[in-house]
Order: structure tokens, then C-alpha cells, then sequence
């Protein structure tokens, strides 16, 4: 599965404030793949890290439905390619109804 992280760099004495995005999911994990774009001022935090990870999808050729989600220490986002692979879960349904339905039908969780 393919994914990609990004995360906000903020600005130094030398460079102004980035987002860098870092693919995972890739065949050769010794060697990264990243891209890091300038802040865009003009466009809202959101907007910024999805053109990073946007841009770092085009770069690799990946395509498909992306999700996305916020990545843990709250700097950055989590974008995943479910390949065509979508679901849903209901808003009231959690994982202690999954556990309770495979407990009633006797299924070891």
C-alpha cells in the first residue's frame, strides 16, 4: 500500500517555512523518497500539504483514491492510495460492536 507523510518545516535563518512529503510503501526502504515545496502563503495550511503530497504522487506516478488523515505530534498529514480499495464505516459502529458481534457468534476476536 502506498502512502505518504508530510510534515511542516519552519522557517530558519536560511530558509523560509516548507512542507516536506515522504512517500512509504515503496519497494527499497533503505532510500526514502521525499520532495519538500516552499510555504505557499496564498493558500491555507490544508492546501499546502495536500499540493506536497499531490505533487510528490505525480512525481512517483502514483494514482488512485486518496484518504487522508492527520499524522500523530500534529505537524503534518497522512495521504493513503487505497488503490480503488474503499470503505466505509458507519459513525456509530465501533470496534467494541465488532468485538461483541464475533463473541456472540462464538469467533475468537
Amino acid at each position: 500500500m502506498q502512502s505518504i507523510i508530510t510534515k511542516y518545516l519552519p522557517a530558519t535563518n536560511s530558509r523560509g517555512a516548507r512542507i516536506k512529503a515522504q512517500a512509504s510503501g515503496w519497494g527499497d526502504r533503505r532510500r526514502a523518497l521525499s520532495l519538500t515545496r516552499s510555504y505557499d502563503y496564498e493558500l491555507s495550511a490544508e492546501d499546502n500539504h495536500l499540493a506536497a503530497a499531490g505533487a510528490l504522487a505525480v512525481e512517483l506516478m502514483w494514482s488512485g483514491v486518496w484518504v487522508e488523515g492527520a499524522a500523530s505530534g500534529g505537524q503534518g498529514n497522512v495521504y493513503v492510495c487505497t488503490k480503488g480499495r474503499n470503505f466505509t464505516v458507519p459513525e456509530d459502529y465501533t470496534m467494541r460492536d465488532k468485538l461483541r458481534e464475533q463473541m456472540a457468534n462464538g469467533e475468537n476476536p
